[in-house]
């Protein structure tokens, strides 16, 4: 079996929020159950799987105050599933207004990833030099 390498940078909140409009169910299903849809994605055609490198979700663990039977409820409840499911969970909280910092964070999560990554066909060595990636 052969496996693609790949990467996953998750924004929970703006996942969630939005699939909640649509369906409040699949919201909950994505959010306490990140181990069904994760190996869905990870199965490809021909017999082929993806190979997780990188599992990160970034996520306001004070995001969507609501109260459920009287208790309150944040986006920080789910994130137990998704550490148990091989996420690496990186606390985004609110920076002004509506707006966290789980955008930046990516875009500088995935730039480090690209530059770290060596370039197909290179060859990577387990200590870098100047003329040799990290692995």
């Amino acid at each position: 079996m052969s496996h693609v390498p790949a990467a996953l940078y998750l924004d929970f909140d703006n996942v969630f929020t939005e699939l909640r409009k649509h369906d409040p169910t699949a919201a909950l299903g994505f959010a306490e159950q990140p181990d069904v849809w994760l190996e869905r994605l990870s199965v490809l055609p021909e017999g082929r799987r993806r190979r997780w490198l990188v599992l990160r979700c970034y996520l306001n663990p004070a995001g969507w105050p609501q109260t459920v039977d009287g208790a309150p409820q944040t986006f920080g409840r789910y994130r137990r599933a998704f550490v148990r499911a091989g996420f690496e969970v990186i606390d985004c909280p609110r920076l002004a207004g509506t707006k966290n910092a789980a955008d930046i964070r990516m875009a500088l999560d995935v730039l480090d990833s690209l530059q770290a990554s060596p370039s197909p066909g290179s060859t990577c060595s387990a200590r870098p030099t100047p003329t040799s990636p990290r692995c």
